[in-house]
């Protein structure tokens, strides 16, 4: 199935689920595929033995936009499983990395590569640029558990979402904002540059329509350096019932400390860009409510057993971000990636045993994130997330408040011309 029109949205809405970036240089190709080789001891210290069940990771690592976080924290997760799980029916389970830059083609070489690889079972899609990769690998029937950026991430037959993705966070904002603090009217505040003004704001406004909550009036911007309180001033005169803040993270304490000075008496809902250690830390973002598809800023006595948090702490090596919703894809779908190859079969998984393991996959012990569950709803079949968190910022800590069920279905009208 490909793209329309209305899709072309969905790319501007990563910014929501783009939380660290760092800068890179190189191309991806051949060399750089890594084996885990610098985690033997921990596997031999776990007591699986045995040749690895290998996993392929394709992570966007290089170049300007680049995602270091992916692979520490998959390497974790592996680990974890290793350790506490016993690999795959006591065999290890290994995570391959093909580092990617931030191209199309970058990520299509990797995945060229992993498709020619029959030691690689499955493969975790860790780039910004998944439909590209997602059709080398789906076609030559590997299986891929990809990180949710564009629509045909969760409506191609053999790839499986298990984050919420953009939209489903957007979606579950907005919802939250309605049925939750009972708003029929937001002030939207995003940073000033065309990339949210004329994509991620009509995009906003078309979701809120289907949620049955509207603009007040026209978004305001906030430029990105300088003091935000004028604008901040003007979305408050808005008069609307709740402030949703679509800002990027260097923003979120200026925007929250202008909010304050000027006695903003109204709920503010933030997009997971402001969901970053050092944010909540600083206090500043105190009784704002924040989309999270992670469990990093959770408070040490409100984490659920074997956390992400605990899971980087534990296997990290210390090298662990808690500082991007990336990291905790990493972790979970390293997880699943095991217990599906544990349902498939193993060392003597194929691509199909794999495939109808994902298919009928369901959880709801993955750290960091709610229940999930395979296959979503026709058309959206890949959507094994549809559940979005909602937490309150209670000074420098941030508690679960709920969760956001969303009916992917509503969603069809972005598949329109």
């Amino acid at each position: 199935m490909k793209a329309h029109g209305k899709l072309r949205w969905f790319i501007a809405l990563l910014v929501l689920a783009i939380v660290a970036t760092a800068c890179g240089d190189g191309d991806s190709d051949s060399d750089n595929t890594q084996s885990d080789g610098e985690n033997t001891a921990t596997t031999a210290d776990s007591g699986v033995t045995g040749d690895p069940v290998k996993i392929g990771l394709i992570s966007q690592e290089e170049e300007l936009i680049a995602f270091p976080e992916i692979s520490i924290a998959a390497r974790a997760g592996e680990a974890f499983v290793n350790a506490e799980a016993g690999g795959v029916d006591g065999a290890p389970i290994e995570v391959v990395v093909c580092t990617a830059g931030d191209t199309p083609e970058s990520t299509i070489s990797c995945a060229q590569e992993f498709a020619n690889d029959d030691d690689i079972k499955l493969v975790l899609m860790g780039t910004l640029n998944s439909p590209a990769g997602n059709e080398i690998l789906t076609g030559v029937g590997k299986p891929v558990l990809t990180l949710s950026n564009d629509i045909p991430d969760i409506i191609t037959e053999g790839v499986w979402a298990f984050d919420p993705g953009a939209v489903v966070l957007a979606a579950g904002l907005l919802k939250f904002s309605s049925d939750n603090l009972g708003a029929e009217t937001y002030t939207l505040l995003v940073p000033d540059d065309p990339f949210y003004t004329e994509i991620v704001v009509p995009l906003v406004d078309a979701l809120g329509s289907v949620f049955g909550i509207a603009p007040a009036a026209n978004a305001v911007t906030v430029p990105l350096e300088g003091d935000p309180t004028g604008p901040v001033t003007a979305a408050a005169d808005q008069g609307a019932d709740v402030f949703i803040a679509v800002a990027d993270a260097s923003q979120c304490v200026p925007i929250a400390d202008a909010a304050r000075s000027i006695g903003l008496d109204i709920p503010v809902v933030a997009a997971d860009t402001c969901m970053t250690t050092d944010v909540i830390s600083s206090g500043s973002l105190d009784g704002w409510y924040a989309i999270s598809v992670c469990e990093a800023p959770v408070a040490p006595d409100k984490r659920s057993d074997s956390s992400f948090t605990d899971i980087v702490d534990n296997y990290g090596g210390g090298d662990a971000t808690l500082n991007s919703s990336f990291g905790c894809w990493a972790v979970a779908n390293v997880i699943v990636a095991a217990e599906v190859l544990a349902e498939a079969g193993g060392a003597d998984a194929t691509s199909e045993t794999i495939a109808s393991a994902i298919t009928g996959y369901s959880s709801d012990n993955l750290p960091a994130y709610p229940a999930v569950d395979c296959p979503g709803p026709d058309p959206f079949i890949g959507a094994c997330l549809r559940t979005a968190t909602i937490v309150k910022m209670v000074g420098d800590e941030a508690a679960p408040e709920t969760l956001v069920d969303i009916d992917v279905t509503q969603l069809a009208f972005l598949l329109e011309g």
